[in-house]
């Protein structure tokens, strides 16, 4: 009885993380190439962060649960206080991770050091001055990099343009390499140095995880068309839209 009233107690617990979980913003408070970690308090943090313990020594196991799934429990070692070194991405998934700080055996209580955890999000797509989603324009024109992403406010990505021989072009006058996510959010990409053709466009993180609290990843590829005319514009957009309605 008493073993079953635990689980109880810690699937309660869990379901609790899960409502908080939705309620906290997304990760803040960059510290160049890890994330700290306070002890006995809620901390958010992604998948692929490096995580730094701050407080207590640790040396303790960490529970959680996956969100998504039944209630299930994993026991992880975790570095001592201030080390770095702690590389999430061994937990497996998102969800709410509990460090047992006052080693009294009970995971889920309010001396517990909370880790909630979100998959990391980096994505991108073109927009017009109107604001509307596209993969073709005239050369010159300006579009906007629309992000979506829940990374910090200051860490750093860089922008990638290639030719569709995967060679890489020069875009624009401004740097394009080590811009906060602050810094892109409405971005306009000037093309008036792009000739006619098709490019690739996407985001990678800065400095191999150095400048993003061990974030190393890229986001999703998307190809823009460049056309001299207007004319040849609008004719691509026709026949796009013909072979859409086909479908």
């Amino acid at each position: 009885m008493g073993k079953e009233k635990g689980m109880k107690r810690m699937g309660a617990h869990a379901m609790l993380g899960i409502i908080l979980l939705s309620m906290i913003p997304a990760v803040v408070g960059a510290q160049g190439g890890y994330n700290s970690v306070i002890t006995s308090e809620d901390n958010v943090m992604l998948l692929g962060q490096e995580l730094r313990f701050e407080g207590a020594d640790l040396s303790n196991i960490i529970k959680g649960s996956q969100d998504d799934k039944d209630i299930r429990w994993f026991a992880l070692r975790t570095p001592g206080s201030n080390t770095t070194g702690f590389d999430s991405r061994i937990l497996p998934g998102r969800g709410i991770y509990y460090v047992d700080t006052n080693r009294n055996g009970v995971w889920g209580d309010n001396f517990d050091t909370k880790l909630y955890v979100q998959e990391s999000r980096l994505e991108i797509e073109l927009r017009d001055a109107e604001g509307k989603a596209i993969d073709a324009t005239i050369t010159g024109a300006n579009i906007t990099i629309d992000l979506v992403t829940n990374m910090d406010y200051d860490d750093r990505v860089n922008i990638r343009v290639t030719d569709f021989d995967g060679t890489e072009v020069s875009v624009d006058d401004v740097l394009l390499e080590n811009m906060s996510v602050s810094e892109l959010r409405g971005f306009e990409l000037d093309t008036k140095r792009l000739g006619t053709g098709e490019y690739l466009i996407w985001l990678e993180t800065s400095g191999n995880g150095d400048l993003t609290q061990g974030l190393d990843m890229s986001s999703n590829v998307v190809t823009l068309r460049l056309f001299r005319k207007d004319w040849q514009l609008q004719q691509y957009l026709k026949n796009k839209g013909d072979d859409e309605n086909e479908w």
